[in-house]
Formats: structure tokens, sequence, C-alpha cells
């Protein structure tokens, strides 16, 4: 039997009210590249260090979760310096 403490750590995070309404889907790395404007060695450099969502596999292909990919970029986007007002 599973200890309470287990099972919090096997939970998923919660969806942001701005994830509840998408879709995940599991992308290739062909649209993982895409959507990140990174290469395959770029994306794989960065799962080494955990700095990028690692794939799950799907037989013998490695996918995305296409929610965590968003969320990767969203995060990136949000931690660029901003524009001074003019």
């Amino acid at each position: 039997m599973m200890t309470a403490a287990a099972a919090r750590k096997t939970e998923l995070p919660s969806p942001t009210a701005s994830q509840a309404h998408e879709v995940a889907r599991l992308l290739p790395i062909e649209e993982v590249m895409s959507r990140c404007a990174l290469g395959r060695t770029a994306i794989y450099a960065r799962i080494k260090t955990r700095s990028f969502p690692a794939p799950a596999k799907v037989g013998s292909s490695s996918r995305w979760l296409s929610t965590e990919v968003d969320q990767w970029v969203r995060a990136v986007m949000a931690s660029r310096p901003k524009a001074k007002a003019a």
C-alpha cells in the first residue's frame, strides 16, 4: 500500500488557469524544435541539465507533452529583459 506522502510525489501538478483549457498532445522532436527554435542537440543538452522538459518514451520514440513545452516557452519569454518605456 502506498503512503500518502508517496502518493503526493506521483501526482501530476494541477494545471494553471491558462493551461486548463489546453489539450495536451504528444509532440515529436521536429515539432518541439520548431516551437522552441532550438536544434536537437540543444534540446537534449538542456534536458541533461534539467532546464527543459524530458520526453516520454512511446514505443521506441520520444515524445514531449505539448503543455510542458509551451510552459517552457512562456517561462523563457517571461524571463527576458523588459524594454524600457520611452
